[in-house]
């Protein structure tokens, strides 16, 4: 590491920051400033202006989104997606990772990250993809056949048969948003 120090002093002394857990001398200077007069704004938008004033001056900042990208606004503007060059789509100096449909691996990702260190882990998702995704895992460990249905009138049911030896339970989970009719 004192050799790398020697042979490269900057990039050294950036790792060395991050290892530590240190921030950037005046990062929170990026941050945007909001009066409580100010008009409501919804609350994924609010995070993608954050992530967007502090993403240059956090380089140790690297995240996503489990699906729906332009919905959740995890992406700052003119970002690289991290992906292999030859699919013309990023690199791997990209800072934003598309999950895919992986909800579970974007959580297990993200710890990684973190428990690593010298990287800031953020990631999206909406909770209705999260239980989904959580209650599949559970299940399907569990020797489990399921069916999952989505309705347009925003109702989420859920079928699975858990079976555990000569024992079986049908599981029903049923999730509105706050759009849908309570009936």
């Amino acid at each position: 590491m004192a050799e790398y120090g020697k042979k490269y002093p900057n990039e050294h002394a950036e790792l060395t920051r991050r290892i530590k857990g240190e921030l950037p001398e005046g990062w929170e200077q990026k941050l945007p400033v909001y009066k409580p007069g100010d008009a409501a704004v919804a609350s994924r938008k609010l995070s993608e202006t954050v992530l967007t004033a502090i993403h240059g001056a956090l380089p140790e900042l690297f995240g996503g989104s489990a699906d729906l990208t332009g919905s959740n606004l995890t992406r700052v503007k003119n970002d690289i997606d991290f992906q292999p060059p030859s699919t013309g789509l990023g690199n791997y100096a990209g800072r934003y990772f598309r999950y895919g449909v992986r909800e579970h691996g974007m959580g297990g990702i993200m710890n990684g990250l973190a428990a690593y260190g010298a990287i800031i882990p953020f990631g999206g998702t909406f909770l209705v993809s999260l239980i989904i995704e959580g209650l599949r895992i559970v299940l399907m460990g569990s020797r489990t056949s399921s069916r999952m249905l989505l309705v347009p009138s925003g109702w989420l049911l859920f079928l699975g048969i858990k079976s555990s030896g000569s024992v079986s339970r049908l599981l029903i989970v049923s999730i509105c948003s706050d759009e849908c009719s309570p009936y």
